[in-house]
């Protein structure tokens, strides 16, 4: 609308010669919950407050190491040579999360500290705790992936609880997904023994906003040992694994790394032979970060192989995979399988919705995700200016440059533009006179994945300002 000038003179206008253009959001920005070592930087609380951060080393800046795991050694019965060393199970996986995700291509992420490492892991105040950082997680709009990493503490009766509560803010929110995993206290249980209990548990709505993956995976990572707090008493004497050099030559009795060297290193050669069991939602984020980057999200997430992995944790057949692919419920779980010569890999990209013909393949849901998100964001620009024909042809020319642009990329179906997307706004189109009257500007596109002959719906409404 042209302003109206009351004072005699001379003005001028800044016309502006770039037409309004759609900036692409992220698409593989996850958020990791879970306990950390610290929960404070610079006298700011960390805990339910999400995080960016750009690599491990910032990581462990910000949130600190790994919880110790607990070390037994046994020793023959004179003391004199070892026969075993025995590690506890890991119970904090978020450092160790945090190392495989970015090991698999991961790159810019938030974390959502849930506290720091409780002394006593209890079920119920573990559940609160990654309830109440999910919720926060939330608050986010940056956030498109959520992982909860330290999920398995809840508990098998709220294991499920906190995957159903991340499926429903994805549908509230429509711009995030959700990596599942199957709650498994060994990571050895074969498929048959857990589905059930998961497709019982899951969920029934917003099945299309997450995708589930099995089994668990034997990584090379190696168990966290704090060495000057490890002790082990031997021969009647008390010993640290290993003492700072820097401290009075005294100590250096009680560090057995300077009192006997041979039997520290034959116990530091049995830690080094653990290697960690993860669930595999913090590596598949890596991997969905690596295919957007190189692929663009509408390339599936399989076939891909899974790094920093030694194998899983059990082995996936083809009559195994057609059981995980075929249930009447449709929650279908995408296996990740060891092939001869080939490596550990993904293979599998179905959503949890799998009877639902729309969107039952991981890159369709997240394509149509990045197109609404990008979309939304974009036609803010317009929220102050005259809805009337000149908007109109300026936001269709918008998004239809933002379309053909997908198209040429190979994201969408079809030999010429019309085949692959239309736009539509105007008024006896999109709106109606009310609408116009009540300052509601109304679009809606069609796009056609690299799926022939399917179109997949979207409208977009902006609530425009009182002039």
């Amino acid at each position: 609308m042209a302003k109206s000038y009351k004072t005699p003179g001379v003005y001028i206008e800044e016309i502006p010669s770039i037409p309004p253009a759609i900036h692409p959001v992220e698409t593989a920005l996850p958020v990791f919950i879970g306990f950390t070592e610290l929960a404070e930087s610079d006298g700011r609380s960390l805990v339910n407050n999400p995080v960016k951060i750009h690599s491990f080393a910032a990581f462990e800046s910000l949130f600190g190491k790994p919880a110790a795991q607990r070390v037994t050694v046994l020793m023959d019965a004179d003391d004199q040579h070892l026969v075993d060393v025995k590690v506890d199970p890991l119970l904090f996986r978020l450092h160790a999360a945090i190392r495989l995700f970015f090991a698999n291509g991961g790159g810019p992420c938030f974390i959502c500290s849930a506290g720091k490492y409780p002394a006593v892991v209890d079920a119920e105040a573990v559940f609160i705790a990654l309830s109440t950082a999910l919720g926060a997680a939330g608050a986010e709009p940056a956030i498109t992936l959520i992982i909860i990493a330290d999920a398995l503490l809840a508990g098998e009766g709220n294991f499920y609880g906190l995957y159903r509560q991340a499926l429903v803010q994805c549908g509230s929110l429509q711009n995030r997904f959700v990596l599942v995993d199957m709650y498994s206290n060994r990571g050895t249980d074969s498929f048959a023994d857990l589905q059930a209990n998961f497709r019982e548990k899951i969920a029934e709505q917003h099945l299309s906003f997450g995708a589930a993956y099995y089994p668990y995976l034997q990584t090379n990572l190696t168990p966290s040992i704090c060495e000057a707090e490890a002790t082990l008493t031997l021969r009647g004497q008390v010993y640290k694994l290993r003492l700072p050099d820097d401290i009075a030559i005294a100590n250096l009795d009680h560090s057995l790394y300077h009192a006997d060297r041979d039997l520290y290193d034959a116990i530091k050669n049995k830690i080094q032979e653990v290697k960690l069991v993860l669930p595999p939602s913090c590596a598949l984020a890596g991997i969905y970060a690596r295919t957007d980057r190189s692929r663009g999200v509408w390339k599936a997430p399989s076939n891909v192989q899974v790094e920093s992995v030694i194998k899983p944790m059990i082995h996936i057949t083809d009559k195994d995979q057609d059981k995980m692919n075929d249930d009447p419920s449709g929650k279908y779980v995408n296996a990740i399988r060891e092939f001869p010569g080939k490596g550990t890999l993904v293979w599998g990209a179905r959503t949890l919705a799998g009877n639902d013909q729309e969107w039952r393949y991981v890159p369709v849901k997240r394509l149509q995700l990045f197109i609404a998100e990008s979309v939304r964001q974009s036609m803010q620009v317009f929220v102050l200016e005259p809805n009337d024909a000149n908007t109109w042809l300026k936001l269709k020319a918008m998004l239809e440059n933002f379309l053909y642009n997908l198209w040429t990329q190979g994201a969408l179906a079809g030999t010429k533009p019309e085949q692959a997307y239309f736009v539509h706004v105007g008024l006896g189109s999109t709106m109606t006179a009310t609408d116009i009257l009540e300052n509601r500007l109304i679009a809606q596109i069609g796009f056609a994945p690299v799926r022939p002959a399917e179109f997949i719906l979207s409208q977009f409404s902006l609530k425009m300002a009182n002039e």
